[in-house]
């Protein structure tokens, strides 16, 4: 398994889960909206997959980015390339080829500039007109699946134990 940026791991036996669960139903009620929450951002990637081109979709993911994590410069938006092109395309349900192949149209019609470190938006615009559809009026839904935070750049399962419940309760190693 490879990740993005240093990750601790922490694995728990089934049966200390299951008393874990079985003490405190809160935890479980996270993990059933954790669990919902994934299943909702997969059910909008199909849908998106399956109604958007990946011209659509790359545009989709560099206008969030833009937003999210990009500074003004005179030249435009710049976004750090924080990911390889192989995992965008993994994000936008694509191969590298196909995208590589969007940015460079994108680049010619002079809505991004690619560097090797970070991206330049020259029409912030343009892109959000893109990502929507021509002829859509902007009406699809906006999943946050492809937003460009890092929590969803990997799975991240953050449950709150409750205050009188200590790890070594359960036999989890700190």
């Amino acid at each position: 398994m490879e990740t993005i940026e240093e990750t601790t791991i922490l694995l728990i036996p089934s049966t200390t889960f299951r008393r874990l669960v079985d003490t405190h139903p809160a935890v479980a009620m996270d993990l059933f909206g954790h669990f919902a929450r994934r299943l909702r951002s997969f059910t909008e990637l199909v849908e998106q997959i399956s109604m958007q081109t990946v011209q659509q979709r790359v545009a989709r993911y560099l206008y969030l980015a833009s937003r999210e994590e990009g500074h003004t410069t005179p030249e435009g938006v710049v976004v750090n390339r924080s990911i390889t092109l192989q995992d965008l395309a993994a994000l936008v349900g694509s191969v590298r080829e196909v995208v590589s192949r969007t940015l460079h149209i994108m680049e010619t019609d002079g809505l991004v500039e690619v560097r090797r470190k970070e991206i330049v938006i020259r029409d912030v615009a343009g892109l959000a007109i893109l990502h929507r559809g021509a002829g859509s009026g902007g009406r699809r839904r906006h999943s946050r699946l492809l937003a460009p935070y890092p929590q969803h750049r990997r799975l991240v399962l953050r449950v709150k134990l409750p205050r009188e419940a200590s790890a070594f309760e359960f036999g989890v190693k700190q």
